[in-house]
Formats: C-alpha cells, structure tokens, sequence
C-alpha cells in the first residue's frame, strides 16, 4: 500500500519513466496517480517504483492539482507554475481550403423524346 502523496515513477507502460504523485488508494493493488505527463488513473502498484520524497496533497485531488505540486517541489522542469484558475485553451484556426470549381461542359445532345408504341387493333 502506497501513502497518499507520494511521488513515483511510472515503470510500465506507455507512460514509462514519468514521474507522478498518489493522489488516492483504492486498495492494496491499486492506486489513483496524476501527474504533467501522467493522466490521472488507477495505476497497479507493481507498475510504480516509490520515490523517498512525500507531498502534501489532498486525497482525490485533480490532475492539475498534481502537476502544480510536482512543478512547485522542482521536481519536474519546464513547467511554469500557474495561478489555479481554469484557462480556456482555444485552438488556432486552419485555414479552410477551397475546392476549385470545374467549368460545366455543355453537350449539344437533344433530349431524348419518347417513340410511340404501336398499338394492337
């Protein structure tokens, strides 16, 4: 069973060697870890290796929350700490390409007319 706010490394998976920070235990196998580079998920403990330095954090806390710890503790570089307030991320317009229009081709077929069917008498 890990504490809550200790700091590790992901050790398996695609998020190999990322630190991170137990936000909440779930049982003795499972843990809640959040981090920078780390989404915020239920982790298998075997898949952790336990660093000797434990942050104060609030049991359930967000995975921003975790990230600004980390960055506030110099643990992880290249991350500005933030003020908490939610900042709307908008994302660059791409400029939309227009398709070229292609000249209709005039035919000079006539409409084809119907043929009257010979009757029976």
């Amino acid at each position: 069973m890990i504490d809550v706010g200790r700091v590790c490394t992901k050790t398996a998976g695609r998020e190999n060697g990322n630190i991170c920070l137990v936000i909440e235990n779930i049982d003795d196998i499972f843990a809640i870890v959040a981090g920078p580079s780390v989404k915020k998920k239920r982790c298998n403990v075997k898949h952790l290796s336990q660093l000797p330095r434990k942050l104060l954090v609030s049991k359930g806390a967000s995975q921003a929350d975790a990230s600004r710890i980390l960055a506030e503790a110099g643990l992880v570089e290249g991350l500005e700490v933030k003020s908490p307030k939610k900042e709307e991320k908008k994302a660059p317009k791409k400029p939309v390409k227009k398709a070229e229009k292609t000249k209709a081709v005039k035919t000079s077929k006539k409409p084809a007319t119907k043929k009257a069917l010979p009757t029976k008498k």
